[in-house]
């Protein structure tokens, strides 16, 4: 009953995030990233969740549309393991108009 007040991991073992840089997913236009892992943290401004994804070589600040997503993915113990053993991957796309103004469009694959 308790097991979903344990931590769980949610970066690769083998990836450090320590001094890597913040990057935005506009950076990423028409790219794929290997997804190595998440984790969230709270907007200082707004006050909600958000989600940030680990690559290789960088942090990447995602919508915050991704968040269900992403807590979806740390809540399904299959698909948390897909993501840990690196399969994957965020396709980026152009920018794509919204009521608010607009957004980038991106699809998860894996």
């Amino acid at each position: 009953m308790f097991e979903s007040l344990n931590k769980k991991r949610t970066v690769m073992e083998d990836v450090d995030t320590e001094g890597m840089e913040f990057k935005k997913l506009r950076d990423f236009v028409n790219t794929d990233i290997p997804c190595r892992g998440f984790f969230f943290t709270v907007n200082k401004f707004t006050g909600e969740m958000q989600t940030v994804i680990v690559t290789d070589t960088c942090l990447v600040n995602m919508p915050k549309r991704a968040y269900e997503q992403f807590k979806t993915i740390e809540q399904t113990p299959a698909m948390l393991s897909a993501l840990l053993d690196g399969k994957l991957t965020i396709s980026v796309h152009d920018m794509v108009k919204t009521k608010r103004g607009s957004t980038i469009a991106y699809e998860l694959k894996g």
